[in-house]
């Protein structure tokens, strides 16, 4: 293992690592503050210095949820301006566009992106994300990506919404992530076996966030049929049953390195259970999460693990982990895997 990493540093980024194939299975898309990102160079105006919000997030509260509550908002616009902005020409195009090209200029050959119901149901999405696909593909013709949408365990999102997922799936939509709301507070995971399984069947990918900042929800997203990955999971290294059900089911954990380090999920990037989980056979996937409230990138990351004294071969397998693991058809993973090979 390398020297202590400190958190929002500058990591050199090696020409080796900087020519490894990557995939980024785990990042949302921060909708607010992409769009502020985005009005911010039509207008020439500064756009927010998420390293110095990052900063004092560490240093003001405690680490946990205390942190994450005061992240979750992109920024302190309500929602309706997030809706309205989306609506201008070009706008909605160019907050993909900057997920997508991030992660390609970084070696990037796959990302699956996380949007909210509201914006991934609109009629226009599939169009308008194939559209901003094929701009960043211009550059990066090997650049492959796909939506996902965030699922709150909820019986009411189930009625409401579940329906319009299952339809948007024959349109691009490739999978469902799981999110318990409140994030902290025991959830009613049993309403969410039913349309788990209509999901699978309609070919959608499932994932999960849980055992973040504790073991709260691991047990019972192991349960969820159809689930294939588990967001953060930081909880099972310190329970060998949560570590075997993991690794006898073939989830794979996607790790955000960063991400865990800044909201205190552990104490620094030295404590982060990555290497438990390898050791264990368990398959990982080394993700983004929120890259630009983190301060990172997917490039960043691999490098993090590079000084966390992972091996090339070992990063590669990261790749093949997230591909083998992501929500692209199986045409799609298998020329992924051909490009890394």
């Amino acid at each position: 293992m390398g020297s202590t990493i400190a958190p929002l540093a500058d990591i050199e980024i090696s020409p080796a690592i900087a020519a490894l194939p990557k995939a980024d299975i785990h990042v949302h898309a921060e909708s607010g503050a992409r769009l502020e990102q985005v009005i911010a160079q039509r207008t020439g105006r500064r756009s927010t210095d998420w390293h110095a919000k990052a900063r004092a997030l560490m240093r003001d509260l405690p680490p946990g949820m205390a942190r994450l509550e005061t992240w979750i908002p992109d920024l302190p616009f309500p929602r309706s301006w997030v809706d309205e902005v989306d609506d201008r020409a070009g706008c909605l195009e160019a907050r993909i566009q900057r997920v997508l090209f991030e992660a390609a200029a970084d070696g990037a050959l796959l990302v699956e992106v996380m949007f909210g119901a509201r914006t991934i149901l609109r009629g226009d999405f599939p169009d308008r994300f194939a559209a901003s696909l094929a701009a960043v593909r211009e550059r990066f013709r090997q650049f492959h990506a796909v939506p996902l949408v965030v699922a709150p365990v909820s019986e009411d999102w189930a009625t409401n919404v579940l329906p319009r997922c299952l339809a948007a799936a024959r349109h691009g939509l490739a999978g469902l992530n799981i999110m318990p709301v409140p994030y902290d507070q025991p959830a009613e995971w049993s309403v969410v076996h039913g349309w788990a399984e209509r999901a699978r069947d309609a070919g959608l990918g499932i994932s999960a966030h849980a055992g973040e900042f504790g073991a709260l929800h691991l047990a019972e997203a192991l349960d969820v049929p159809g689930l294939t990955r588990i967001g953060h999971a930081l909880a099972a290294a310190a329970d060998p049953r949560l570590l075997d059900r993991i690794a006898d089911r073939g989830v794979t954990i996607e790790c955000s390195l960063s991400s865990n380090v800044v909201l205190g999920a552990v104490k620094g990037y030295e404590n982060h259970p990555i290497r438990r989980f390898v050791e264990r056979g368990i398959q990982v996937a080394v993700c983004t999460d929120d890259p630009v409230r983190a301060c990172t990138t997917i490039g960043r990351e691999y490098a993090i693990a590079a000084r966390l004294g992972f091996s090339r071969e070992e990063l590669r397998e990261f790749t093949c982990a997230a591909v083998r693991a992501s929500f692209c058809s199986s045409a799609e993973r298998d020329w992924l895997l051909r490009m890394i090979a």
